[in-house]
């Protein structure tokens, strides 16, 4: 009897101490996803809200821009001062590279909205990996209460059948 009572015991201390180390390892694993979802939440609320010209593929597209269409304006005043244009041709080449600017930035202010589009689709699915691991954890502590439960009721089952015994 005190055999079996004693290993009843045993084995449920054995169980609760598995049991402690395991609801310290899952504050552990909290702490990290909270962390996660910090550090995840922060990168987007950064990278949501920068313009995209700020960025720097806003600022190489930009820079292209300006130098692409810079050359073209002094390519059309050489042009034109070789072939002697008059101030009306000038003008109406300058107006042309205008417009080709122009049509170019706003497809420029197109990328932006791309650009966060694809930032909040990113989001999403870091944010849904996050989401699945945490429901995960959930699931895991659970399942601990469960053993803890069953392991109990096997201990006062051993307990009980080592007193029967007597």
């Amino acid at each position: 009897m005190a055999i079996g009572a004693a290993l009843a015991i045993g084995s449920g201390l054995i169980s609760l101490y598995g049991n402690l180390k395991s609801a310290q390892a899952n504050k552990r694993y909290n702490r990290y996803l909270s962390e996660r979802q910090s550090d995840l939440d922060r990168w987007y609320n950064e990278e949501y809200n920068i313009p995209y010209l700020d960025t720097a593929q806003g600022q190489a597209a930009l820079q292209s821009l300006r130098t692409y269409y810079g050359d073209a304006m002094k390519r059309l005043d050489q042009n034109s001062a070789i072939r002697g244009a008059t101030d009306e041709a000038k003008i109406a080449g300058g107006e042309r590279i205008q417009r080709n600017l122009a049509d170019n930035l706003v497809r420029l202010a197109g990328y932006g909205t791309q650009y966060r589009d694809s930032i909040r689709r990113e989001y999403q699915g870091l944010k849904a990996n996050l989401d699945n691991l945490q429901q995960e954890n959930l699931l895991r502590k659970s399942q601990n209460f469960t053993n803890l439960a069953t392991n109990a009721a096997n201990m006062m089952g051993g307990i009980a059948e080592a007193e029967g015994d007597f």
